[in-house]
């Protein structure tokens, strides 16, 4: 319906969710300044379900891994699948991600309803365009305290299902960018690298055993790379790191 009214840009926003009050102001003068943006995103803070300030320490350790992103060499510019993919891990959460709506339209949410949206930043950046990190709009991302989230309680094998989407979206991305000649690299190594993150994000989820086969794929690929990656990110000794 945007792209056929010709709305320029989507704001994303889940129900229980809340914007910043200038997240739509903001976001257009982004587009405008940034011809080449594809995304707009910001950063959040985690509210319960009565819109109170949840402490760092009570968030889920996949939630932190998004946070510590956004706190350090946030994901910007062309690209950003690659960063994304090896680097950060989930980076854009939908309620804080805004994107020209002919790329929404070219690259549409997969069928799956899990990590669904991570399969979609990863094409909307390898389709062309750059990412752009706006910290002064955080949304408001609700998270009630003491039940897990609505996903991944009503999905089982929430996270083998993760795994799978996000490796078919890295695996989309990739295909894309070389598609148009904006990835000419070492595949390999790059592969290893999303596998290692993969493993690194499931680990930290406790999920050692989804962690291990994504190191057994990226041993599959290169033994002697992915002990390098383990090693430069001070993984080897983790018990699912173990070759």
């Amino acid at each position: 319906m945007a792209y056929e009214k010709g709305s320029p840009f989507i704001l994303f926003n889940d129900a229980d969710d809340i914007s910043h009050p200038k997240r739509l102001e903001t976001v257009r003068k982004e587009f405008i300044q940034n011809p080449q943006a594809a995304v707009v995103y910001s950063t959040f803070q985690v509210i319960d379900e009565n819109s109170n300030p949840v402490d760092e320490k009570c968030l889920t350790p996949s939630i932190l891994e998004i946070l510590e992103g956004h706190k350090e060499n946030p994901v910007c510019g062309s690209n950003a699948w690659i960063q994304i993919g090896i680097e950060k891990g989930y980076t854009n959460l939908t309620s804080s991600t805004a994107v020209r709506t002919d790329v929404a339209f070219k690259y549409p949410f997969p069928a799956e309803r899990v990590s669904e949206d991570q399969h979609a930043w990863l094409r909307y950046s390898a389709g062309g365009g750059d990412y752009i990190y706006s910290p002064h709009i955080p949304s408001k991302y609700r998270i009630p305290q003491g039940t897990p989230t609505v996903s991944r309680a009503r999905i089982m094998h929430y996270y083998e299902q993760k795994a799978a989407v996000d490796t078919d979206g890295f695996l989309e991305a990739l295909r894309i960018a070389q598609e148009n000649g904006k990835f000419k690299g070492d595949k390999d190594s790059l592969l290893v690298k999303f596998y290692v993150k993969l493993a690194e994000t499931l680990g930290r989820e406790n999920q050692n055993k989804l962690a291990a086969e994504q190191i057994a794929k990226a041993a599959s690929i290169s033994l002697e790379k992915t002990k390098e990656v383990l090693e430069l990110k001070n993984l080897i000794s983790m018990e699912w790191a173990k070759l």
